[in-house]
Order: structure tokens, then C-alpha cells, then sequence
């Protein structure tokens, strides 16, 4: 598998199941590409397609400190965020049609972002797939839980 050395993120998500955060891409020939962080907050391995804190490029688990994920992180940082086709949406207006309690700072700091602008929402996304992907808990959990 070749990863594209430039993208251009069309839209993201951030998902209450625990922090799973999805990307969806382009590269520069127009190809759409999935990049998944899925959840770390729930260990328990309930699907063996998704394990818990691991990276994924296009449904393909990526090894932990390998070429690939570097080549995906380094892409990300030089992303161009293309945030025009999103609708903006107010965080308070989601939760106001949508009941319920934020649990969490990660959460409420997302909410946040989508309060500013769907570019904000997407820049908050990325950040925080790099910078958890790149700390010593991704390294730990895939070692405890997957061996590599």
C-alpha cells in the first residue's frame, strides 16, 4: 500500500463511542481515503476489525512506529483543510436538538470547536489524531492490548 504524500481534508468527525475520530481525505489525484483513529477509552476488543487506540489508513490496520504511520502523520500536518462544503452547525444548537450530558473535557472541547467554524472542527480533529498517535499511551496501549 502507498500512502499519498499530500492530502486534502474534505470532513471529519468525532464520535461519542469513546473517541474514535475519522478523516475523510483526498489525494492529490482526487482519490477519496478513510484515515480512523478508533476509540481508546474502552479496551475491550468487541469487533477484530477495530481494535481499540489503533490507526487505520482505508480499513488497513497501520503498525505502530512504522514508515506508514509516519507517512499518514506527516501528510496530515502538510493537509489542506477544505472545510467549504461543511454545514456550519452550533454546538448549542446540536445539543439543544439532541439532549444529553457532556462527559468530558475532550468532548466539550470539540463541542467548542464546531461552535467556531467547521474549518476549527476539522483542525481540532487532526490535531488531536497526531498528537495521540504520537504520544507514549498509543505506543503503550497497542503493546498491552494488539502486541505491536
Amino acid at each position: 500500500m502507498i500512502i499519498p504524500d499530500r492530502f486534502v481534508i474534505e470532513d471529519g468527525a468525532y464520535a461519542m463511542d469513546g473517541g474514535s475520530i475519522y478523516l475523510n481525505v483526498l489525494d492529490s489525484e482526487g482519490d477519496e481515503h478513510d484515515i480512523v483513529l478508533w476509540q481508546h477509552m474502552f479496551t475491550e476488543v468487541s469487533n477484530p476489525d477495530r481494535k481499540p487506540g489503533r490507526l487505520y489508513f482505508d480499513k488497513i490496520l497501520i503498525s505502530v512506529r512504522e514508515e506508514m504511520e509516519s507517512q499518514i502523520l506527516s501528510a496530515l500536518r502538510e493537509a489542506k483543510l477544505d472545510a467549504s462544503n461543511l454545514v456550519s452547525e452550533k454546538a448549542e444548537e446540536r445539543l439543544d436538538s439532541k439532549p444529553g450530558v457532556i462527559v468530558g473535557d475532550d468532548i466539550k472541547e470539540y463541542m467548542s470547536k464546531i461552535s467556531e467554524s467547521p474549518k476549527e472542527a476539522l483542525t481540532h480533529l487532526v490535531r488531536q489524531l497526531i498528537e495521540y498517535v504520537e504520544s507514549a499511551d498509543y505506543v503503550e496501549l497497542a503493546r498491552v492490548l494488539h502486541s505491536g
